[in-house]
């Protein structure tokens, strides 16, 4: 019996016009390794700040002062641009009604204002934030924590995220089902994935496949 659904954050719920930062980090740093090593620390180290984590985390190398002052402009300035797809509330607040709700995400501790302003802080209790962890998806660990916190068996919970390494492998070698928000119609890396496994390509039909999936169906059938 599905009792929680728990989300990814980035591409799932939201998204930032301006782009990712830390692809951009890959493009300004000397090396493409200092970006990758600073973007591991901060995904699982908890910071207040990022100046707080430029100072204590990795040595990053930018290309030149101007590369690196835009940088850290854009990356404050993402807090305040990032925005809600147009089917996200809608379906967390259906959603809530059903389950109850999580949120599972590889990302840094600061910066997170608008999970208040967008209304997300509110309707999903349940946050599993990997920097305050200091555990990051696919590891199984954090879907094992997230599942001892909500008290629960691996057969109550769906994942529902973008991302087919952290959260469709990593769900499912946790146990849970999971449910592929495949918004670009990208090629699953695998096929026949078996009976714990869906694809939807926006979050309408995401209640609707949580009552079937309540109702006994599994995932192979949950949209009819």
């Amino acid at each position: 019996m599905i009792q929680a659904v728990v989300f990814d954050l980035w591409n799932t719920l939201v998204f930032n016009p301006r782009g990712n930062p830390f692809d951009d980090l890959q493009k300004v740093t000397e090396t493409l390794g200092e970006a990758k090593s600073f973007e591991h620390h901060v995904m699982r180290t908890a910071y207040p700040s990022l100046e707080e984590a430029r100072q204590r985390g990795p040595v990053l190398s930018f290309r030149s002062s101007a590369l690196e002052e835009g940088w850290t402009h854009d990356f404050k300035a993402s807090d305040e641009e990032v925005t809600l797809f147009q089917d996200t509330l809608p379906c967390l607040e259906e959603m809530g009604t059903l389950v109850r709700l999580g949120l599972l995400t590889n990302t840094q501790s600061f910066g997170l204002r608008f999970l208040d302003r967008l209304g997300l802080a509110k309707k999903i209790p349940y946050r599993f934030i990997s920097a305050n962890l200091g555990l990051a998806k696919p590891d199984p660990q954090i879907f094992q924590y997230a599942q001892k916190t909500l008290g629960l068996f691996p057969g109550d919970l769906v994942m529902v995220g973008d991302t087919w390494n952290d959260d469709v492998e990593g769900a499912l070698a946790a146990g849970w089902s999971v449910i592929w928000l495949n918004r670009k119609g990208q090629q699953p890396l695998r096929q026949n994935m078996g009976p714990d496994f869906v694809e939807i390509h926006s979050l309408e039909p995401l209640p609707e496949v949580i009552r079937n999936l309540q109702a006994g169906l599994r995932c192979a059938q949950c949209l009819g």
